[in-house]
């Protein structure tokens, strides 16, 4: 997404402010790369590429928690790259979702398709890409016969649990707020990837499964956060059309003084100011804090803490 590789985005503030997974997202990858890679006797968990990895918030537990001996992660952002979390087993490269297999490649000295990867995953990114281009990529990387895995997941609008009018201010926010600040493809994330072009193809990839995480086989959630308002304020800032909007409405307050000082002769002492445009998240953030009850000066209303989950759906395919 064009947004995060602008120079003026914080990687530092996407790398603190957005929520981590929990391991038991990992444990559920590693059980289906397991029924079909495994049993051969060979290293199941050697090598591994996270696609569109932003700053490693995934990649570094493929290496912590799987335990893959070689990782790359592959990001087009530079200010994400070096705002990535640093590991030894992890190498980061500059490349996309159409020319991740060459950029692993090269990173891990293999020849052209050499088919030797035994996961490649996308977190939180895939509404982004050339669908068709990522499948053939992973493709390339993946080891064939079923031992290579690909893992996809992403999550969209965050709940508070119980305060369905504060989960309902998030939903504004992203919805209503931000319209049209959004790349129209944010809505494939909105719909958990149920369109159809992210299905893998059956001439690359067999045995699909779609799962929504809590859902009937997972009921546990596996994003989630403990924050304190500040916090949730800190991750909506975070948000690609949020810089959007603020870029916009930075351009046309300066179009707006610059036409006025065209005009200052003319309209002399009689100018009036301009109204600030309002800030989405914090106009978000009041209606946060009334729904549960904080008020601004209320003694816990830097400290207190919300429970805050995310539904994930999670793709899984291993290769033909």
């Amino acid at each position: 997404m064009a947004t995060f590789s602008q120079a003026d985005y914080s990687g530092n503030s996407y790398r603190s402010s957005r929520p981590d997974y929990d391991p038991a997202l990992f444990a559920i990858i590693r059980d289906y790369h397991e029924r079909g890679a495994g049993g051969g006797g060979e290293n199941i968990m050697r090598l591994a590429a996270d696609v569109a990895c932003g700053t490693g918030q995934a990649t570094v537990h493929l290496a912590e928690l799987l335990g893959f001996e070689r990782v790359v992660g592959v990001e087009p952002s530079q200010p994400m790259r070096t705002a990535a979390v640093q590991h030894p087993s992890i190498t980061y490269v500059a490349g996309t979702d159409a020319t991740a297999a060459s950029a692993v490649e090269a990173a891990l000295n293999l020849p052209p398709s050499a088919h030797a990867l035994d996961l490649v995953t996308a977190a939180q990114c895939v509404h982004w890409f050339d669908m068709p281009a990522f499948f053939a990529q992973a493709h390339r990387l993946l080891k064939p016969g079923g031992r290579g895995t690909l893992a996809i997941w992403a999550y969209s609008i965050a709940l508070i649990r119980g305060s369905p009018a504060a989960s309902d201010a998030l939903d504004d926010y992203v919805l209503r707020r931000l319209h049209g600040c959004w790349d129209e493809r944010r809505t494939l994330l909105d719909a958990y990837y149920a369109d159809p072009s992210f299905s893998p193809p059956a001439a690359l990839f067999a045995d699909p499964v779609r799962t929504m995480i809590p859902g009937p086989a997972h009921p546990n959630p596996v994003v989630f956060r403990k924050w304190t308002l500040p916090q949730l304020e800190a991750y909506l800032r975070t948000f690609s059309a949020y810089k959007t909007f603020k870029d916009r409405a930075r351009a046309a307050a300066a179009a707006a003084a610059a036409a006025a000082d065209a005009n200052s002769e003319a309209l002399g002492d009689s100018r009036l100011p301009q109204p600030p445009v309002p800030d989405p998240v914090d106009e978000t953030m009041r209606e946060v804090a009334a729904a549960v009850g904080l008020a601004p000066d209320a003694d816990d209303a830097l400290t207190r803490t919300l429970d805050i989950e995310w539904p994930v759906v999670l793709l899984m395919a291993r290769t033909v």
